[in-house]
């Protein structure tokens, strides 16, 4: 079989996310099926085309239509000795040599572009292939021009479309087909989906199959909440909509194999190569050197789908216990603020690595004992399946790949893989109920049972209508969309931190006066930098009929607070660093009493004005905050 495939990324050549992994690894697994001739088509990056370990060669030349006008392509080939696979790279300086591989402008055109070319490109080469493997929205319009624009071409060859990641589905304005495309007036439909041009959905209404990569994910696409939109339209394909479960190069990922490793081993010399691997990275990221310290990893990227939210609502408790915890990765700057808050406070047990190095990451995996992937929405997930190889406990959150890959740890058999988040939370690990294991799965259950208490409170929330999401779903401003609730949630509420059954904290979302510098919720408030009396915020009872001591913020309801239960607060950091690049607030007690009427006037207390979608401050250096 001849099998073509074309995808925006692939390592060892260019890589952001797993989908560079995937690529790596699925063309070299194809081509060793015999009788089975591969080809993978990827855009021709700066970052590939003037890297002098990859050799190159010209193939030749063409122009491709878009629209009104014709673009330039240029085909290169890699050079190499194996005969059954061949990686191929298409050529325009305009579109792809840019500092970024993802985030312009004209994303939609440049790979509307890759998709004709690709198709141009095994034309001018003589390749007929039987499938084509199309892989997210950057080659989604592949199996459309396939039925429309190049059906003549390649009569026989069948399509198949995988979403690794449905969050992103390739959207433009409606006149894209007129201004980039060119296709005929009929394609307009199957290009339309929530009054723009949506790739994803051009691709899975006319691809002959469609899959992802997990067979629990798929079955969550099925719903709105997972689906982000489009779950009437994958239910509409049926059976040709499946999942496969991804997997890993196991000759690249591996204790044995795998490269940055302070020691290799086998499964015979695993105790003393994890340790050796455990000390070098505490070692590497300024930890205590502790062999008998539980270490818990993450290796993500710091986005809200990835759960690293859980994270701040629990971390100052986490750190509460003998762990240590070390997070590698880059992502949003309000997380990134909390993360390199966590380590300044806990020094020597909590680190924070804001850049991605794959040689620090293989001795993360190496070295740590517990991995931490509580992500509330995962289509399959690699690290989790990478740190089991590299024997270290996952723990995670039954969704999507993650339920498929690890299974949960069973203590009357002693059989699993690794805990899952909410039925850790219901088991409790206390002295009458332990399970008669190691200590380090010990302690990857009570990490696992303080993550799914934040997983959990999150859920409930969302389920009981109390708090924000009561006030929302109140005002039917909550939709299906997962992702536009919980940018509502961490705009608009206030959550205080729990130690055992009561609130203790109050924790503020800042903006500094430039709107850039974030601080997510997990952050105590800093007294005020100049020593002062710190200011009071004003407080409002229970509205009529409501419970008493409910907190209210401008008609929002918040977590139940006891009565004159206090807001504590904690010095700002010797150097001098605060939220938003000084202290703002300190705690003040927390005052009750019945709401009397609406007031004619907004409250003001000691520099400190509340609105309804945040707090103002008048403390002189300070810009808007948000409750969270």
């Amino acid at each position: 079989m001849k099998i073509a495939m074309a995808a925006s990324e692939a390592a060892p050549f260019l890589k952001t996310g797993g989908l560079g992994d995937v690529m790596e690894a699925l063309p070299q697994a194809l081509a060793q099926i015999p009788k089975n001739e591969v080809s993978v088509f990827l855009p021709f990056y700066g970052a590939i085309k003037y890297d002098d370990r990859f050799e190159k060669e010209f193939l030749g030349y063409f122009d491709v239509p878009l629209a009104w006008r014709r673009e330039y392509v240029g085909v290169f080939r890699l050079k190499s000795r194996k005969k059954k696979l061949k990686i191929y790279f298409i050529d325009n300086e305009h579109y792809f040599c840019r500092a970024r591989v993802y985030g312009e402008p004209d994303d939609g055109e440049r790979f509307a572009f890759f998709c004709k070319a690709v198709l141009a490109a095994m034309g001018f080469i003589g390749l007929q292939p039987d499938v084509i493997h199309c892989n997210d929205w950057q080659t989604a319009l592949i199996p459309l021009l396939l039925r429309t624009e190049y059906h003549a071409a390649f009569p026989n060859t069948k399509s198949v479309f995988t979403i690794h990641n449905i969050e992103y589905q390739g959207k433009c304005g409606l006149n894209f087909n007129y201004d980039v495309l060119g296709l005929p007036a009929s394609c307009d439909e199957l290009l339309r989906f929530d009054d723009c041009t949506n790739f994803m959905k051009a691709a899975i209404v006319t691809a002959d199959r469609v899959n992802t990569v997990s067979k629990t994910y798929c079955e969550e696409l099925r719903y709105p909440y997972y689906a982000h939109g489009l779950s009437g339209v994958l239910a509409s394909r049926g059976d040709a909509f499946s999942g496969i479960t991804n997997g890993i190069n196991m000759e690249l990922f591996g204790p044995d194999k795998s490269t940055g490793l302070a020691q290799k081993y086998t499964p015979k010399t695993r105790k003393a190569g994890k340790a050796a691997n455990k000390l070098a990275l505490q070692r590497a990221v300024g930890l205590d050197e502790d062999p008998d310290c539980a270490l818990a990893v993450m290796v993500t990227r710091l986005a809200s789908h990835k759960g690293i939210d859980l994270l701040c609502y629990i971390g100052e408790r986490l750190m509460q216990r003998r762990v240590q915890l070390l997070v590698i990765g880059t992502g949003e700057e309000k997380y990134e603020w909390f993360l390199q808050y966590l380590q300044d406070r806990f020094r020597g047990r909590a680190a924070a690595c804001l850049e991605f190095d794959p040689q620090k990451a293989n001795l993360a995996y190496a070295g740590a004992d517990i991995y931490l992937m509580p992500s509330k929405s995962e289509p399959c997930g690699l690290s989790q399946i990478i740190a089991m190889r590299f024997g270290t406990v996952p723990v995670v959150n039954a969704t999507g790949g993650l339920k498929d890959t690890v299974w949960p740890y069973d203590p009357s058999s002693e059989q699993g893989r690794g805990f899952y988040l909410p039925e850790l939370q219901r088991r409790r690990f206390s002295r009458g109920h332990r399970p008669q294991s190691p200590a380090v799965l010990r302690r990857a259950g009570e990490v696992g049972a303080a993550l799914g208490g934040g997983y959990e409170y999150r859920q409930q929330l969302e389920a009981s209508g109390a708090g924000i999401y009561g006030a929302l779903q109140k005002s039917n401003r909550l939709t299906e969309d997962k992702d536009r609730n919980d940018a509502k949630f961490d705009e608009k509420a206030i959550i205080g931190q729990t130690e055992g059954d009561l609130p203790q904290h109050l924790r503020l979302h800042a903006r500094g006066c430039d709107g850039k510098a974030d601080v997510p919720c997990g952050l105590p408030l800093y007294a005020r930098a100049d020593g002062g009396e710190a200011p009071r915020i004003p407080q409002r009872g229970a509205r009529k009929g409501g419970q008493a001591g409910l907190l209210h913020v401008d008609g929002i309801s918040c977590r139940h607070v006891a009565a004159k239960q206090s807001l504590q607060s904690r010095p700002a950091p010797a150097d001098g660093r605060g939220l938003a690049g000084a202290g703002l607030l300190a705690g003040a007690p927390v005052r009750h009493g019945p709401r009397r009427g609406p007031r004619k006037r907004r409250p003001r207390a000691a520099g400190v004005v509340l609105y309804g979608r945040g707090v103002r401050t008048s403390l002189p250096g300070h810009g808007l905050l948000h409750p969270l």
